[in-house]
């Protein structure tokens, strides 16, 4: 699957440009990394959803992790990932995001959904932190992973597709293996493996 990384670089006048002085509390974006942020504003101004997101970028002053990711798919739908900030620690356990889809004449933001502690499926906002994993075939098609803090591989995942119309993504299927789940041999690690979980 064609996976690639795309700045949109702006070019500016060739006469001298005015530039405003920021203020004390404005963080001051290096210069290496204006492009990036100049193609999240871009981006924002379609999609309002993003606002939260390039907020939260900011505060965390995670230049590095800014770059918007492309993701290409079938029949004219791609999947458009916003960094939302630095993954804590070593990331194991996912990174925060905003994701948009676009399909022919649409942009739209996902609004993600998650398991709470009592199993009940959720809204979790625009921006959401996990492991997405993209895939190529008929349909473009998408498992967000939620890990779970815990001995082995455990956690949630639910599965999305692009609907031709109607709202960005469409839930396919849920899985998910508890932490303390019994595990014979380490086929049960596999997401894939996961038990079914009926909505």
């Amino acid at each position: 699957m064609s996976r690639f990384l795309l700045v949109l670089v702006f070019v500016l006048g060739c006469g001298p440009q005015a530039e405003s002085e920021p203020t004390a509390d404005e963080p001051q974006i290096p210069e290496e990394f204006q492009p990036i942020w100049e193609a999240r504003l871009e981006l924002a101004a379609r999609a309002p959803e993003l606002e939260a997101c390039n907020q939260a970028l900011l505060e965390a002053e995670a230049w590095d992790a800014g770059a918007i990711e492309y993701i290409d798919g079938s029949l004219g739908y791609s999947f458009i990932e916003v960094p939302c900030g630095r993954a804590p620690g070593t990331g194991a356990y996912g990174w925060p995001f905003a994701l948009l889809v676009q399909r022919p004449g649409r942009l739209e933001a996902v609004e993600f959904s998650r398991m709470d502690g009592n199993g009940n499926f959720v809204s979790d906002g625009y921006v959401t932190q996990a492991i997405p994993d993209y895939e190529r075939s008929e349909e473009l098609l998408i498992d967000i992973l939620y890990k779970y803090a815990g001995a082995g591989q455990c956690g949630f995942i639910a599965g999305y597709e692009v609907p031709a119309e109607g709202s960005p993504l469409a839930l396919t299927e849920r899985r998910e293996r508890k932490c303390d789940d019994p595990c014979e041999d380490d086929s049960c690690y596999d997401p894939a493996n996961w038990p079914s979980i009926p909505w």
